[in-house]
């Protein structure tokens, strides 16, 4: 009888000891935000004096407002019918810019060193929540990803949505993996409105869960990113629609630059990053 009643407890290892939360440690919380926001300030520090971009400034601040209220926003020449959903940065903007403490291109500053610090923040968190990870580790991941930030300011105007689409897409990656779908769609839905790259949650689904280890094609999944894509970027249309009015949605308003971009990265090889380092 006891044998049994051992064999029980090993089979169900729950029911002799309860499962507890892990707790988060205090030390990794201040960590955390300590680098974080070093690496923020200085990201953001590169990101705002880079070439000419600190005397583009306020054309920058123009368009995340015209964004708002659909004026025509026109970049070298070219009418940016895609900037149209990529509103979140605008609104945090104009609604902090009501507050008369600072200037607006004070509080643009510091609206970019928040997305930068939450976005890294996100990421360590994410990263956390899904590897078993050392905080050494972690601290090495983000100076890492903080330098890699730098090389895709290749563009003279800033992109306000840059921080925040690394922010959505720690998140993207953190629901994919522990296959919270409805928390993936939600999240890609809501991210649509700083940019259109949130569409590409399902992908990474059909990676995850789209073929299993015999190379076998799992259709629910498939059927599930498929809606997961198809229902984001209906939004992304929606949201340039309701800003930016039929103009918006029918002229320059998504273009691939794969093939373009390839040909420039032999021509050109100030760019960076040639195929995926346009920051507009």
């Amino acid at each position: 009888m006891l044998n049994l009643y051992r064999l029980r407890f090993c089979i169900y290892p729950d029911r002799i000891v309860p499962s507890k939360k892990r707790l988060i440690p205090f030390q990794n919380i201040v960590i955390s935000c300590l680098l974080c926001g070093c690496v923020a300030l200085c990201i953001t520090y590169v990101s705002t004096n880079l070439g000419v971009r600190f005397d583009n400034r306020q054309e920058v601040i123009d368009i995340q407002l015209k964004i708002l209220d659909g004026s025509p926003i026109i970049m070298d020449g070219y009418y940016f019918g895609s900037a149209y959903n990529r509103a979140l940065f605008g609104l945090a903007l104009q609604s902090t810019t009501s507050l008369t403490i600072l200037s607006q291109s004070e509080w643009y500053l510091i609206l970019r060193i928040i997305s930068a610090g939450l976005a890294l923040l996100v990421f360590w968190w994410s990263v956390k929540g899904i590897l078993s990870v050392s905080t050494k580790g972690l601290s090495v991941g983000i100076l890492l990803l903080g330098y890699s930030l730098i090389f895709t300011f290749n563009h003279g105007w800033e992109s306000p949505s840059d921080f925040l689409d690394l922010l959505f897409f720690a998140l993207l990656v953190y629901f994919a993996v522990r296959k919270h779908y409805t928390a993936l769609l939600v999240t890609s839905h809501i991210g649509a409105i700083n940019r259109e790259s949130v569409v590409f949650s399902s992908l990474l689904w059909i990676c995850l869960y789209g073929i299993n280890q015999r190379w076998h094609v799992r259709w629910q999944e498939v059927l599930r990113a498929a809606f997961l894509g198809i229902s984001t970027y209906t939004t992304v249309i929606a949201l340039r629609y309701w800003f930016g009015g039929l103009r918006a949605i029918t002229q320059n308003t998504q273009s691939l630059t794969f093939f373009d971009d390839l040909v420039d990265s032999f021509r050109e090889w100030e760019h960076s990053i040639p195929l995926i380092g346009h920051s507009y």
